[in-house]
């Protein structure tokens, strides 16, 4: 045995022995003398990691790798070393996370996935964290990474779909996310409705309403849900069968697709409609006349065959492309009685006739459900936000009236009483006590300006002029790249070109008006 064999063993010996800094002195004086001994490199790293030197003894791990690049136990014992070195940054860096020092947390994930790059956990909290400090693109990236670092974890894609449909507006990327979480997992009823909406909003109607059909009863977004024991129709023969049709989700919902109500009477089949009171009397001025018993309740109804949600309607009556969308214009209208008292009101007001505009800032106000509530202020303006169409109202004598509901409605009078600015705006919303007055008074306007709310779809489907100031990330309903819509022939898209951005949308309107008014 010669002298560098004997100092190896001596080394090891003394390591085992617990004499580390023996140890170490040993290996760094062999390794003076022969700098090639791989394995000497590879158990100088052991010692100093025992040692608590965990950089250094990576750095003699890869001295090792670089002489013999095959050698496993080096590689195996440096990546050891790293995965130890990354937990004990990354368990830093959640405690940065913890005291919302998101910058520095951000810091430590980044280092702990350099020392260890298949580190899931840093590289999860990174992609929570580049959400919060509102850098998306790489949060939607390490998202989507967190499934191949984790195989069959589906949490990280379903969240880079829901940022790149709400916030991102890129529905194709996000529908490669949902169909790769439902491969890897086909039991999620709420991704296959979020693959739906994405379906829809590329104009992909014969997958889109199909996968539509999965949503879940339970989800917060389907609200006025009813489990019925009766079979759901999809389209089975129905002529001379009885049907319910119930409204289900928000009146813009119903507004919408209540259209297929006739399509499916001209099927042969007898046909109930269940509906909110709001909507009651409405839909009995629209729909009775031709032969279609408006209800309040189930009980209220003969005994039924099938029964249906309004949404059910396009999957069931096979409207699998935008051709086939059902395109009977207007198919809602005012009472006639009531249309002219509201015609009399606005001549008392506006005598020598003015251009009729009416007014909605805000979508509905449902802190009760937080989703939905979220979704709301998104889509919604401030009144202060419409000011400057107060110009052309000075140019052109253009009148509004406000046709906003809820909460929101308080925000006229509150900007009235700090001295408003802006347009002078009318407000009869007090005398509007359900959907029929709202749509006797729309019937009396010119153009409806409207955020993504029931009242656009309203006054769309009377065959009024909408126009619709959508926000970024806009409904699947309005698809993707235009500013018209197959669903209304007479509705005109605003859409924001950026989050949040409301003056260059309001701006694009005002001269919009200006231009109509000429």
């Amino acid at each position: 045995m010669d002298t560098n064999q004997e100092m190896q063993l001596a080394a090891i010996e003394a390591a085992k022995a617990g004499d580390l800094a023996q140890s170490l002195a040993l290996f760094d004086q062999l390794l003076k003398v022969q700098p090639d001994l791989y394995q000497a490199w590879c158990n100088r790293g052991n010692v100093l990691d025992d040692l608590g030197r965990a950089e250094e003894a990576v750095a003699s791990y890869d001295r090792a790798l670089r002489i013999y690049p095959d050698y496993e136990t080096a590689r195996l014992n440096r990546d050891l070393v790293q995965q130890k070195m990354a937990n004990e940054v990354f368990n830093q860096g959640v405690v940065l996370d913890n005291n919302k020092e998101l910058e520095a947390a951000l810091a430590c994930y980044e280092r702990a996935l350099a020392l260890h790059p298949a580190h899931s956990a840093a590289n999860l909290n990174a992609a929570l964290i580049l959400e919060e400090l509102d850098r998306l693109e790489e949060a939607v990236t390490r998202f989507i990474t967190s499934e191949k670092m984790d195989p069959g974890y589906v949490d990280g894609l379903n969240r880079a779909g829901d940022i790149l449909v709400t916030q991102l507006g890129r529905h194709k990327d996000a529908l490669a996310c949902y169909e790769r979480s439902l491969a890897l997992n086909p039991d999620q009823s709420g991704i296959r409705w979020n693959t739906a909406h994405s379906l829809l909003a590329l104009g992909q109607y014969q997958q889109g309403w199909q996968a539509y059909d999965y949503r879940s009863p339970n989800s917060e977004d389907n609200l006025g849900w009813i489990d019925f024991r009766q079979p759901q129709w999809r389209g089975e023969p129905i002529a001379g069968k009885r049907i319910l049709l119930w409204c289900e989700q928000g009146f813009g919902d119903v507004f919408q697709f209540c259209r297929y109500v006739r399509l499916v009477q001209d099927l042969g089949a007898t046909v109930f409609l269940l509906v909110h009171p709001m909507v009651e009397r409405l839909f009995k001025t629209v729909f009775e006349q031709k032969g279609i018993t408006i209800v309040l309740g189930s009980a209220q109804a003969k005994p039924f065959d099938f029964q249906c949600p309004l949404l059910g309607l396009p999957f069931a009556c096979k409207t699998d492309s935008l051709e086939k969308i059902p395109n009977q214009h207007p198919y809602l209208f005012a009472e006639a009685a009531e249309a002219q008292h509201w015609h009399q009101r606005l001549v008392e007001i506006d005598g020598a006739r003015k251009k009729r505009v009416g007014l909605v800032w805000a979508g509905g106000y449902r802190p009760q459900h937080p989703l939905a509530h979220g979704m709301d202020l998104v889509r919604s303006l401030h009144l202060r936000e419409l000011v400057s169409l107060q110009a052309v109202q000075a140019a052109h004598g253009t009148q509004f009236f406000s046709l906003q509901l809820d909460a929101p409605a308080k925000q006229l009078a509150q900007m009235q009483s700090e001295g408003w600015s802006g347009p002078a705006i009318i407000d009869f919303t007090k005398d509007l006590e359900d959907w029929a007055d709202t749509a006797a008074l729309i019937a009396n306007l010119d153009l409806v300006i409207s955020c993504d709310t029931a009242v656009a779809h309203l006054a769309a489907a009377m065959g009024k002029p909408t126009w619709i100031l959508s926000r970024y990330n806009g409904c699947w309903r309005w698809l993707e790249d235009r500013d018209d819509s197959p669903w209304y022939p007479t509705v005109r898209l605003f859409r924001q070109t950026a989050a949040g951005d409301w003056a260059s949308v309001v701006q694009r309107v005002a001269i919009a008006l200006e231009a109509l008014s000429n």
